[in-house]
């Protein structure tokens, strides 16, 4: 058979398997190429008449090429990369080809590799089926520097397309949770191939000295792992950049990115690191690195520090004179003065702390700068919001709602301020402001989004108005906006949330609704998430018979189904608190043993389950093994160690305490008391315990309850200490104070369950769970879910 034969054929299969193929909406089987070249296959280049030949095989390759276009135009990449991998294959099989031959060959075959990588890492970068576009144009690049039939230089890559990949790699949105082939995410493909550039394996370079490197080709990488929270990998990428001699030196970008990412996490320390790193180096900070570094102690809930910076960024003669250890960071002759974005970010910390009058005042100086933007706006109306002014802030929106734009994007540049006030109205439980403020919005033509419906659904359900939360929900869908989890986990958390006035069957009642929305969102194919079980247990836990039964038997099937991880530690904390409800010691210690490595949290709910059970044995052996390494067993001067876990919480991380971890303090001392006389650094520690718990959220009569128990107890040589902290403290009366949301660890443990006085015990949550399966119809539910 002679070769243009074999080529016809080749290119005539091709053409006709791949198109069946994506007609048919079908995963493309990689090709055999040996049983399509396996009869015998005479010379295929005569010696008399190579150049013809070679005209003939470069001219039929180009045939091939075409092939790849159509596809390419088809957005069938899986396609035309096995058209290509069929062309490195034929020139393997066919190894009698000379080497002249396969240098032109190749050169073919790389123009071909070169005009699929230019369309799959093509911008956009956002949309349906990027994610696969580019993990498949990732799995062709390795394909051509794998390649042992590949000619040089073409068996290697330029460095446009590599830096192509790693800005495709850096671009694509993925979830830092979702994992890939070998467990590699985006970010880390992309550091692989910048560890190329730097060493140049693999990379086409036609001169024989190292490829210029540019700083924003680190920088692209060092983002995407600061935007992922991964700080460890950034500094790797950090120490890549100083190590390589002809890479640049770091700037204010690359200190700007770590401020960013260390900033997401709140975590000072390393801020402070960095800045003694940049004032060492000589690092003269520009207006992105200041903006950054307000930003970042903003995030840290250091709005001092934050306005420092930005007054010394107004006036900088007073740079010395506010802040001494910021002298060397300002050794520049001309700082940069604040820009627009400068005043956002201050506007914001302002709002995230609630302080109106300061935010006021630098509105006014923003307006007479002509600094006031959208974000300017919406920044100000959740100062309002948090500051508890909400006819402020709905005074704001009436001024300075923007005009849509004509062929603008769905949502509106001042949704999120709408939202916030309508978050605030739902708090204070206000539904029909809320209800008036969706038809405001409609008025000026600022279309709600998913979240803003959300929040008037979950406080509807909070008020236990579910009809009107139903008739809500099906209203956004008529919008044409998709009903997703979150709103699912909106109206569940608010049905499951008990007062007062609700009596134990009703509260049931709710439950069970609560239920039937999960089972609702799993018949819907919207997959449930932590938030949702543990919403739930948590409604299982505030019922006056702990529903433990059905918990466990909830709980097994999503397992079993694989919705939920069996080694999740917040479920499995819920779990605990659950059990340590219905004082059933040893299922919480089942489920403790079965996190493989417990954090605060986990640990914070088994103390109080050994409390509620009256273990003191258990209780001291977990705090002792967690906290206090080395200690003897029954020496107890825990009351020391848990002031320092308690400061070292409060002050180092910033932590505030939950309910539980008030309780679980206050009954220990309670206990201590009982046996001997309490020490004044103890009671102080009380007393700034329970001034810490007026920030949370109690219902009626409960924090007064735990203050007269503690009163009782303070006697004899306490009394005086007592009654000075008290009046020092204010504990005296209570004060009112908005619920605080903390986003720790610490208040991630669900503290609504009845803490104070005894549970009833309930049957052993192993036996009967058919039953409960059956009675909620949990057997009939499809598993096969699709992720929303």
């Amino acid at each position: 058979m002679h070769r243009s034969t074999l080529l016809l054929l080749f290119t005539f299969l091709l053409a006709c398997d791949f198109s069946a193929s994506f007609s048919q909406q079908k995963e493309l089987d990689r090709i055999h190429w040996s049983t399509l070249l396996a009869t015998q296959k005479p010379r295929l280049v005569p010696i008399d008449d190579q150049s013809s030949q070679y005209a003939d095989s470069v001219k039929e390759f180009r045939g091939v090429k075409r092939n790849v276009v159509s596809f390419l135009r088809e957005n069938d990449y899986l396609g035309a990369k096995e058209v290509i991998r069929g062309m490195t294959e034929y020139m393997q099989e066919a190894n009698d080809i000379s080497e002249e031959e396969r240098v032109m060959l190749s050169e073919v075959v790389d123009e071909t590799f070169q005009l699929f990588f230019s369309s799959a890492f093509s911008a956009p970068f956002r949309g349906k089926g990027v994610q696969r576009r580019v993990a498949i144009g990732i799995s062709t690049l390795h394909l051509q520097l794998s390649s042992p039939v590949l000619a040089a230089p073409f068996n290697q890559v330029p460095r446009r397309t590599l830096l192509s990949a790693v800005k495709a790699l850096t671009g694509v949105n993925e979830s830092s949770k979702h994992s890939y082939a070998n467990g590699l995410t985006n970010a880390d493909k992309a550091y692989r191939i910048l560890q190329r550039l730097v060493t140049g394996v693999g990379v086409r370079n036609s001169s024989s000295k190292p490829a210029r490197l540019y700083e924003s080709d680190f920088n692209i990488v060092l983002n995407a792992y600061s935007n992922a929270g991964r700080m460890d990998m950034a500094h790797r990428i950090v120490a890549l950049q100083e190590r390589t001699k002809h890479a640049p030196s770091l700037s204010p970008v690359a200190y700007s990115i770590l401020l960013k990412g260390y900033g997401k996490l709140s975590d000072f320390d390393n801020i402070r690191m960095l800045l003694n790193q940049a004032q060492a180096c000589g690092v003269e900070p520009d207006i992105i690195m200041l903006n950054s570094l307000i930003d970042a102690y903003i995030n840290c809930d250091d709005l001092k520090r934050a306005q420092e910076v930005f007054k010394i960024m107004k006036n900088p003669k007073v740079a010395y004179e506010v802040v001494p250890e910021y002298e060397e960071l300002f050794t520049s002759n001309e700082i940069p003065t604040p820009n627009h974005r400068t005043y956002n970010i201050v506007m914001k910390g302002l709002a995230k702390t609630g302080n109106l009058d300061d935010a006021i005042n630098l509105s006014d100086e923003i307006r007479s700068l002509k600094f006031w933007d959208h974000v300017t706006t919406n920044s100000l109306v959740q100062a309002a919001v948090n500051a508890g002014d909400l006819a402020y802030a709905e005074q704001l929106l009436k001024e300075h709602t923007e005009r849509p734009q004509h062929n603008a994007s769905r949502r509106h540049k001042n949704a999120e301020a709408y939202t916030n006030l309508m978050d605030g109205y739902a708090k204070e439980g206000n539904i029909q402001k809320g209800v008036e403020l969706l038809k405001v919005m409609k008025q000026r033509l600022v279309e709600p989004n998913e979240f803003t419906y959300t929040c008037l659904i979950g406080a509807l359900a909070r008020g236990k108005k579910l009809e009107q939360a139903t008739k809500m929900m099906r209203y956004m869908s008529s919008t044409g906006l998709k009903v997703k989890r979150v709103t699912y986990n909106a109206i569940i958390s608010g049905l499951v949330h008990r007062n007062t006035e609700l009596d134990g069957t009703q509260f049931g009642i709710y439950v069970d609704e609560a239920i039937g929305f999960l089972r609702e969102m799993m018949k819907r194919g919207i997959r449930p998430n932590v938030v949702t079980v543990t919403a739930i247990l948590g409604g299982f836990g505030k019922c006056d018979q702990p529903r433990t039964v059905e918990a466990t038997s909830l709980v097994n099937k999503l397992r079993d189904d694989g919705i939920i991880s069996r080694s999740n530690i917040k479920v499995a904390t819920s779990l605990i608190q659950l059990y340590g409800v219905d004082q059933n010691l040893p299922l919480a210690l089942e489920t403790f043993r079965g996190i493989n490595v417990p954090d605060v949290a986990a640990v914070n709910a088994l103390l109080h389950a050994c409390v509620r059970c009256n273990n003191e044995v258990v209780a001291w052996k977990t705090f002792n093994q967690y906290f206090r390494e080395g200690s003897k067993r029954n020496s107890w001067d825990g009351s020391k160690a848990a002031r320092k876990l308690y400061h070292d919480m409060k002050y180092k991380r910033r932590i505030l305490p939950d309910k539980a971890l008030v309780d679980m303090i206050l009954k220990a001392m309670i206990e201590k008391s009982r046996k001997t006389m309490l020490h004044a650094s103890e009671v102080r520690f009380v007393a700034g315990v329970l001034r810490d718990a007026e920030k949370l959220h109690w219902s009626e009569g409960q924090l007064e309850t735990r203050k007269k128990s503690i009163s009782m107890i303070m006697t004899g040589r306490t009394a005086d200490t007592w009654k000075e902290e008290a009046g020092l403290f204010g504990l005296t009366g209570s004060k009112s104070e908005d619920e605080l949301f903390q986003e720790h660890g610490w208040n991630q443990v669900d503290s609504g369950f009845q803490l104070w006085g005894a549970g009833k015990k309930s049957a052993d949550p192993r036996k009967s769970s058919d039953i409960f399966l059956r009675s909620k119809g949990w057997n009939s539910v499809d598993s096969g879910f699709r992720i929303i």
